[in-house]
């Protein structure tokens, strides 16, 4: 098939403007993953950061109820560790709303609340079972204290006198204080926090009020995949928690077992994806103009 220079050249510029397509898509899908890669990078980094500052938080407060136990072990008989006045030592940190001990000769005394002892037994609480079951630091799961009518969590341990266990200690840990903790867990200063137990039950969000997973349907379907892993990332589809699509990146707590995770506008995440993607078509566009408006003008001049 013989073609005359006209077409000759209106077939290479048709090649010329595949080629511009071919290797803008190429560009735009190597530049497309090293960003995809980097902004998942940073999200996993800054979830990472935050878990990191709440778990120091927590062991601050955990190891309180561990060295108290210490101490008390030390003192070696029962009659030496009922002394309130150790206690007053752990109650100096604003967070701590009470220390107290039981011992496996039933005493029960609480700094703030007092002596229970022969009215409450405290070896069949359920934080001295834990303390001596465990025989180590725990952090309990949340629960509302019969004291103080108020949602607390508890760090116990034994108290062990020569090797031997003789009772424990309990410090229980204000729940309002983890809202302050939220104020600063957002990516790039937006989205919410959200901490949840590994029961499913939400400690503290700074986000809709909602009590367990199962409210969110989506995180509920990924909850067991969470805590298997330990941390990750997936999608939200927007719902009556939160009105629209989001990305759920989260961590766990070493300490306690928790999971920390940020809920944040999928938009807002990846609107560098986005402005790529509508800057690749643009100068796509572009070029494809611009290649038609030459090979017009050039076709123009060649039949003249």
């Amino acid at each position: 098939m013989n073609l005359n220079l006209q077409q000759k050249f209106a077939m290479l510029a048709g090649l010329s403007s595949a080629l511009i397509i071919i290797v803008s898509a190429i560009a735009y899908y190597i530049s497309n993953e090293s960003l995809s890669e980097t902004i998942e990078a940073e999200t996993k980094e800054i979830i990472k950061s935050q878990t990191i500052e709440l778990d120091k938080w927590l062991i601050a407060r955990s190891v309180v109820a561990e060295r108290t136990a210490d101490l008390l072990g030390n003192m070696g008989t029962f009659e030496k560790m009922k002394n309130p006045e150790l206690l007053g030592l752990a109650t100096s940190d604003k967070d701590v709303m009470e220390v107290t001990i039981g011992l496996e000769d039933k005493f029960f005394y609480g700094y703030n609340a007092g002596d229970f002892t022969g009215k409450i037994d405290p070896t069949g609480r359920g934080w001295y079972k834990t303390a001596k079951d465990n025989d180590k630091l725990s952090i309990s799961d949340s629960y509302l204290d019969s004291f103080t009518n108020k949602v607390i969590v508890s760090a116990v341990a034994p108290i062990k006198s020569g090797g031997k266990f003789m009772g424990a200690t309990c410090i229980d840990i204000d729940l309002a204080t983890l809202d302050k903790q939220l104020d600063t867990m957002n990516y790039r200063g937006e989205g919410t926090g959200i901490i949840i137990e590994r029961n499913g039950n939400i400690l503290a969000t700074s986000g809709a009020d909602i009590k367990t997973v199962q409210e969110i349907p989506e995180m509920a379907k990924h909850f067991d995949e969470m805590l298997a892993n330990g941390n990750g990332e997936f999608i939200l589809p927007a719902d009556k928690t939160h009105p629209k699509k989001s990305l759920f990146v989260y961590n766990t707590l070493r300490s306690s077992g928790w999971i920390v995770g940020i809920v944040a506008d999928e938009d807002f995440v990846y609107g560098p994806l986005n402005s790529l993607r509508n800057t690749y078509f643009i100068l796509v566009a572009l070029g494809a103009i611009i290649m038609f408006v030459i090979s017009l003008k050039m076709s123009s001049a060649i039949r003249s």
